[in-house]
């Protein structure tokens, strides 16, 4: 009887149980670190995309200005941005370009087409500004454009007319 206790292969309960425990701290860590770096994966694909965007649109706004603006008395065609209680802001030159922001949208427009969304619904766009600056020192002409992205303040674009 005795050596047939000896002989006897397998686990006691304790140590399935201890086995359980470290294994159940290993799965869990790694959870904890896949979810995390997803957050943080995530977290960069919006500030890219905002980054993206932001850039996309203010190239739209210098190409218009470029294009629309090509002389002194052009500047009259200018109808800045102006805030009015359903929060929309609007940006027309010349009548050929329009920029209006309704609600967290940017629509674009050229010329007869309508208007169409710039940014993409990941990217809110509030606070659209455009407020046109003439320096009498120096004859210079200018258009200062501001707007948020998702919250974050974009730093003031500041196109010069060069005519």
């Amino acid at each position: 009887m005795n050596a047939r206790v000896k002989n006897k292969k397998g686990f006691t309960l304790l140590e399935t149980l201890l086995y359980s425990v470290i294994f159940s701290i290993v799965i869990a860590t790694t959870l904890s670190t896949t979810y995390t770096l997803l957050q943080y994966a995530q977290s960069q694909e919006i500030n890219s995309a905002t980054e993206q965007e932001t850039l996309f649109i203010l190239s739209k706004i210098k190409y218009a200005l470029s294009k629309g603006i090509t002389q002194p008395s052009d500047i009259e065609g200018i109808i800045p941005s102006s805030d009015n209680m359903s929060g929309e802001s609007t940006l027309s030159i010349e009548g050929v370009f329009t920029f209006m922001l309704s609600s967290t949208t940017l629509l674009y427009s050229e010329e007869t087409e309508p208007l169409g969304p710039l940014n993409s619904s990941r990217v809110a766009i509030t606070n659209f500004k455009a407020l046109h600056i003439f320096s009498e020192i120096d004859n210079k002409r200018f258009m200062v454009i501001s707007f948020t992205a998702n919250g974050n303040a974009i730093e003031p674009f500041v196109y010069q007319f060069h005519f």
